[in-house]
């Protein structure tokens, strides 16, 4: 976004500031991460907010039962087209025996 005015107005307005620079992590937090392990209960802090955050094995049971429903419905849908698709066929046939006898 560093590209032309009206991008580096957005940056100012929005994020105040004049620009973006490409950094690394060591140049940009520093020797920050490790002081923050120093602070009294943020491993327990951060550890809870991450275990808030992952996902459990409940929704993953929601999928299997949709994707088993889409399949038995396919099925189904699948044994319905082909005994039609029979049905027509012994019909024709019986058409064509009902025209060779006349």
């Amino acid at each position: 976004m560093n590209g032309n005015d009206d991008d580096l107005a957005i940056l100012e307005d929005v994020l105040g500031t004049p620009g973006i620079t490409i950094t690394d992590t060591e140049s940009h937090i520093g020797d920050y991460g490790n002081a923050i392990e120093d602070v009294p209960g943020i491993a327990a802090y951060l550890n809870d907010k991450v275990n808030k955050t992952t996902s459990d094995d409940s929704g993953s049971n929601t999928i299997l039962y949709a994707g088993g429903a889409v399949a038995a419905l396919a099925l189904v849908t699948g044994a319905i087209f082909i005994r039609n698709s029979n049905n027509n066929k012994n019909i024709e046939a019986e058409s064509e025996d009902a025209s060779d006898q006349s």
